[in-house]
């Protein structure tokens, strides 16, 4: 296998982009379901760890073993949640070793109580093995973003993730930072070496937080002036102002709980995230969909763009205070801003590009790739510490160390990583084996129901009812007890069951064989003794083509005389019949003649070759 030089991983609270340096360019690459955005999702269900996607589609039908939302809570202590944040998780949680946070999972038959970190190696194990899958070849040098607010405890929870992943040496980076060296990387064509600064604002509006940076951007150089951040602002709290309107409106209305139905709160929470996104795109009154949520009648149930604006005035302001710290601590003034760049999903609601617009003076752009932003300056940074590439540009940033508001966790000690490392390899193999032992199933039921039809058509004659019991016995064998079973098991019975067939098919042709040697037997043996066999149809047209007059019937054509005829007669060689006079019947000889010619081969000069000429005499039979 190759080795990829540069990739970047975005892992984002509810999506991961992947993307990785060419000498083309940067691509982002595609998960199995031809998506590029990868869900920060786990799930456990069946034995089996699905993530990505995967597990992203098993929400509704296993909710307690499936896992997202969980980067917030990397290095965090269990006692550090507030109510409000142990109420807004979607999964079971307990404190465990060290005061971390604990949460509960039922896999391979027992309960397993996993950390942050175990959580974020198997996504980021899921991420490398798509990466290798896309672009067959092994990574080499690898750059994780993190946020912009992560203090040193949460940063060596993502580092000891990594560990347990198998996944090193790695770089990180912040948000800001791989932002800003996107926009800087692909800006610095434009620039002279004696241009100006080139001041831009960078505002990345999340599903969990909200960064905002300024930078001055020189040929060669990006430098990050100043950061400023709200953890709390993001996607899901916009989503959130429209739930909690929602449910107090079911609540008053049509005395509805959803405290008491999980799987009704999780349906109109993303009712509220659809809603969001369309009234985003729209300025009309939007209809609300609460159908399998509340059994009522919501037809005229509807939500605009100004309802939406006037629920969220709370946080459109500390929206604004965010963007007005970092410009108060960049020293700069609005008109010193050349641009303003927007990244992140939830950039896209217009209340909050019209306040960054507003503050700066100045339209608020989606140069970059709002999804992707971050994913390609990882990958360029990855670039940049890769001997496969030549890369002359820095990005310079302040050394800012953060003031963590809880209790930072205790680290990992090497014991408890190795046998967190030692658990994630035990858990691949039994997604590998699950995986292998699937397949090989499938093969099976595969071959066998192919089988079932072939036995039932055209070997149905050639199969006894040993075998048709060994086939039923086949399937109620892979009904029933499959979990239970290895893959060489179901390899097994496949060979088995290909044996059986392999018998059936050679008695079929067997069968075939014989049926058309006895059917061929006479005509083989005329071409044997180089006689080429006649049918009577033949021979009828032959004798049609011979008399003028219409013959009304003949008589069956006898087998072949026992006597030799060693000569013609003259009167049958030279017999003519009479168009005049009607025939009565017609008799058929077949006759034979033998003589001898010498050979003129060189090789077989003075040998005499033995020939027999065969002929079928006709003799009419006229009316008297």
């Amino acid at each position: 296998m190759t080795s990829i030089q540069a990739v970047g991983f975005d892992i984002g609270t509810l999506n991961s982009f992947v993307c990785y340096a060419t000498d083309q360019g940067l691509q982002t690459i595609h998960d199995d379901y031809g998506d590029r955005r990868i869900p920060t999702c786990v799930c456990f269900i069946n034995g089996r760890r699905l993530v990505g996607m995967s597990a992203k589609m098993q929400h509704e039908s296993a909710r307690a073993n499936t896992i997202w939302n969980f980067t917030p809570l990397l290095g965090r202590r269990y006692e550090s949640l507030t109510a409000e944040e142990k109420q807004a998780l979607p999964f079971p949680c307990r404190e465990t070793i060290g005061g971390r946070v604990g949460i509960e999972v039922n896999y391979l038959r027992r309960v397993w109580i996993l950390i942050p970190e175990q959580l974020l190696a198997i996504q980021l194990q899921h991420l490398r093995t798509v990466t290798e899958k896309a672009l067959s070849g092994l990574i080499r040098s690898l750059v994780i973003n993190v946020p912009v607010f992560y203090t040193d405890a949460q940063k060596r929870a993502v580092r000891d993730a990594a560990h347990i992943a198998g996944i090193s040496p790695i770089r990180l980076i912040t948000d800001t930072t791989a932002i800003a060296t996107a926009y800087g990387f692909f800006r610095d064509g434009s620039l002279l070496p004696k241009d100006p600064p080139y001041h831009v604002a960078f505002v990345s509006i999340g599903y969990r937080s909200t960064q905002v940076a300024i930078c001055s951007i020189s040929k060669g150089t990006t430098r990050i002036l100043a950061t400023s951040y709200d953890e709390h602002l993001g996607g899901r709290d916009f989503d959130q102002v429209i739930f909690d309107y929602l449910r107090e409106y079911l609540s008053l209305r049509y005395q509805i709980e959803l405290e008491c139905n999980g799987l009704a709160w999780y349906r109109l929470l993303k009712e509220c995230e659809q809603l969001k996104i369309r009234m985003s795109a729209s300025p009309m009154a939007l209809p609300i969909n609460l159908d399998g949520i509340a059994d009522i009648n919501t037809n005229r149930l509807t939500m605009g763009r100004g309802d939406f604006e006037r629920l969220s005035e709370k946080l459109i302001l500390r929206f604004r205070e965010t963007i007005l710290r970092c410009m108060s601590a960049s020293g700069l003034q609005s008109t010193d801003i050349h641009a303003v760049e927007l990244v992140g999903g939830s950039c896209r609601i217009p209340v909050l590009r019209k306040t960054a617009a507003t503050i700066f003076r100045r339209e608020a752009t989606t140069t970059l790739n709002a999804d992707e932003a971050v994913a390609r300056g990882c990958a360029i940074h990855a670039s940049m510490s890769s001997a496969g590439f030549e890369v002359r540009y820095r990005v310079l940033e302040p050394e800012v160390r953060r003031e963590t508001k809880f209790p930072a966790v205790p680290s990992l000690i090497s014991k408890e990583l190795n046998d967190m490392r030692a658990t994630e390899i035990h858990m691949l193999q039994q997604d590998r084996g699950q995986s292998e032992r699937s397949l090989s199933r499938s093969q099976l039921e595969e071959y066998l129901y192919a089988t079932k039809g072939r036995f039932e058509g055209q070997l149905k004659e050639s199969v006894t009812p040993e075998e048709r019991q060994f086939l039923n016995e086949t399937e109620s064998w892979i009904r029933v007890g499959a979990a239970e079973r290895s893959s060489d098991l179901y390899d097994a019975r496949l060979n088995e069951l290909r044996i059986v067939v392999a018998d059936v098919e050679k008695r079929h042709r067997l069968a075939k064989t014989a049926s058309s040697t006895n059917a061929t037997g006479e005509q083989k043996s005329l071409s044997i003794l180089g006689i080429r066999p006649t049918k009577h149809e033949q021979i009828r047209r032959c004798v049609r083509h011979s008399i003028s007059s219409p013959i009304p019937t003949y008589s069956t054509v006898p087998t072949v005389a026992h006597s030799l005829i060693t000569s013609v007669p003259k009167s049958s060689q030279s017999a003519t019949l009479r168009a005049t006079e009607p025939v009565e019947s017609v008799s058929f000889h077949i006759c034979h003649h033998t003589f001898t010619q010498k050979s003129r081969t060189p090789s077989f000069l003075g040998h005499t070759n033995v020939f027999r000429a065969h002929f079928i005499q006709i003799s009419p039979h006229f009316k008297t």
